[in-house]
């Protein structure tokens, strides 16, 4: 019979030490996404804030106006759709029948993406103390 090396790890050293790599990796992911360390928007609006020393913008408003304009934007395509456009399709915010102190504030569009029989809306605006990542002045009409 053979003696058995007593020297190496053991099965529950092992259980022990997956249990705290797996732990590790709970928290690490539960705390990103708390903070945004994966959600590019808010983690570059904080950075242009600290660049420009200006104060975080309460975006919870920013966001209201946004799902307005893809609510209207939805309505307006369903009214108005025409198979001939290619996608993706730009209507600035001005034809849309929105909140008159959306139009006064800010600018901006909506954009429709069309796959197949699906549609996809985004709205893109620009105010004096917000601006929507991945707005395009050259979208606008």
């Amino acid at each position: 019979m053979f003696k058995l090396n007593n020297r190496g790890w053991g099965l529950g050293t092992m259980i022990a030490f997956v249990c705290v790599f797996l732990l590790a990796i709970i928290l690490i992911t539960v705390i990103s996404l708390k903070y945004g360390f994966t959600n590019k928007t808010n983690s570059t609006r904080q950075q242009e804030n600290s660049r420009n020393n200006t104060t975080p913008v309460d975006t919870a408003k920013y966001q209201k106006y946004e799902q307005e304009i893809r609510q209207k934007a939805d309505i307006y395509y369903k009214n108005n759709s025409d198979s001939s456009v290619e996608s993706p399709i730009y209507i600035n915010i001005q034809a849309l029948d929105i909140k008159q102190e959306i139009k006064n504030q800010c600018t901006g569009y909506a954009e429709i993406t069309v796959n197949e029989q699906n549609q996809y809306y985004n709205a893109y605006i620009k105010c004096t103390a917000y601006e929507t990542v991945g707005y395009d002045e050259s979208h606008l009409r």
